[in-house]
């Protein structure tokens, strides 16, 4: 008579897991202490996720995080208005899956709410593609002057890849390194240049 199709897969767990740890009911010999041979017992309960858990990329939970989904082959366009010269803006940025390509634009303040092609703005800290869907990706950049600086998150090299972004920006006014705020478009960012 032939093995059932049950029987075949506890022959092939078998060969593959020691009997000894492998659970009675899937053709082992394990049986917890309570005796439960489908070891029910030992499965953690299924409940809220912790809201540390959400992110592969191990960024900080805040308040502050807002969440994006860019379509492929599609960008999105943060604004973030600054009003006094020589203001440190900031960002911190993490993907679910997969990398995105990351760039801050500069335009000026008449421009605010109307979408501009990339070409067509002020490059501040040029695009590349992240790994932030690994890392945490964060960075910073003096504003010399006032007007609209743009994050801007690219997914269209993309063909197939929705990206869900979730992100954090901060703008901080007193810059007490003058050097700093002189240099005006240097940027720092945590993790080496990428190919764009």
């Amino acid at each position: 008579m032939p093995l059932s199709l049950a029987e075949v897969c506890h022959e092939r767990l078998r060969e593959l897991i020691e009997p000894s740890i492998l659970p009675a009911c899937y053709g082992g010999t394990f049986v917890p202490e309570d005796g439960d041979v489908s070891c029910d017992s030992m499965l953690v309960g299924f409940g809220t996720v912790p809201r540390s858990m959400y992110f592969s990329a191990n960024m900080p939970i805040s308040d502050d995080n807002e969440t994006l989904t860019i379509a492929r082959r599609s960008s999105a366009q943060i604004e973030v208005a600054i009003t006094k010269r020589n203001c440190k803006l900031g960002w911190g940025f993490a993907t679910e899956q997969y990398d995105i390509a990351f760039s801050i634009l500069y335009k000026p303040a008449e421009q605010a709410g109307v979408r501009l092609h990339a070409g067509q703005m002020e490059e501040v800290v040029p695009s590349r593609r992240v790994d932030s869907h690994e890392n945490f990706e964060e960075g910073s950049t003096i504003c010399a002057k006032t007007g609209v600086y743009v994050l801007r998150f690219d997914n269209t090299y993309s063909w197939t890849k929705a990206k869900v972004v979730h992100y954090q920006t901060r703008v901080e006014e007193d810059v007490d390194n003058q050097e700093e705020a002189e240099l005006g478009a240097a940027a720092s960012t945590s993790t080496e240049a990428a190919t764009p």
